[in-house]
């Protein structure tokens, strides 16, 4: 397969840059990243590699001060992210859940979650996905009926069903997200999880879920809750991730609209993490 290689120059170049970049990134159909000493190197299947999208993202980047510049040119004829799996040596979230790849030893956690991943935003290592898994640790899941909206790579829907959720539905906008995610669901033999492509319209005549999980950037959290609320049982459930601290009062002015109050919080690295019930 033929790989675009793009790399960014950050100024001022900064995790919290990077990240964001990182993730809006992928939208433009860069799968992997590598940080460098001025910013990030991505690389794009040629096939779908966006340029105009990428241009819109820098230019709207929500981060004030901060100017990114970028050259592209084609990559070496390998696959890039089997590269950036292999750099991959995997994660321990909360002491208790080893997240590894196929080229790793898994730790002796209480659980252990076996990923091949498209980029690191589905592997555990992001804030945003981290704080749902250790979260979740806290949430009562056996039996339950849970939704893994966006589910990327589907880490968190099969983590649920590692934790005895009785049904768990992930759905993906992305084709590549659907196909990593049944990957991952026969990598660690879940057999309560099922995925499909598709929006939030995908489960639209869904009814009676006790748990909704979303790690998804603001602006589509604040469009597609509503919808997806009409999935959500009374006294139900929603543990959002994907947006920023500032972002915040947006989410929380749309959740009050959808008969939601907040009982849990956190943020990490400017990243953050709610917990909302019914």
């Amino acid at each position: 397969m033929k790989y675009i290689e793009i790399t960014f120059d950050i100024t001022p170049n900064t995790n919290i840059n990077r990240d964001i970049l990182a993730s809006l990134s992928g939208d433009a159909g860069i799968e992997s990243f590598m940080e460098i000493d001025n910013g990030l190197t991505g690389y794009a299947p040629a096939d779908a590699f966006n340029v105009v999208l990428l241009d819109e993202i820098i230019a709207n980047f929500p981060l004030p001060g901060v100017e990114i510049t970028y050259f592209q040119k084609e990559a070496e004829d390998r696959n890039w992210n089997e590269e950036w799996e292999k750099s991959f040596t995997g994660v321990l979230i909360a002491g208790k859940i080893m997240v590894y790849t196929t080229e790793n030893p898994s730790d002796d956690a209480e659980y252990r979650i076996r990923i091949s991943p498209r980029q690191a935003f589905g592997s555990g290592s992001h804030q945003t996905t981290a704080m749902i898994l250790e979260r979740l640790l806290d949430v009562e899941i056996a039996g339950k009926r849970v939704i893994d909206a966006g589910c990327g790579t589907g880490i968190l829907g099969i983590f649920c069903a590692m934790r005895g959720a009785s049904h768990v539905l992930g759905y993906d906008i992305d084709n590549w997200s659907v196909k990593n995610t049944l990957e991952h669901i026969a990598m660690n033999g879940i057999k309560t999880m099922e995925v499909r492509e598709g929006d939030v319209s995908t489960i639209r005549n869904e009814k009676g879920y006790d748990l909704l999980l979303a790690n998804i950037n603001r602006n589509i959290l604040l469009r597609d809750v509503p919808e997806m609320m009409r999935s959500l049982k009374e006294h139900g459930t929603v543990i959002l991730s994907g947006f920023y601290e500032e972002d915040v009062p947006f989410i929380l002015e749309m959740a009050k609209t959808q008969g939601l109050r907040q009982v849990y919080g956190l943020t990490r690295e400017r990243w953050t993490m709610l917990q909302l019930e019914r």
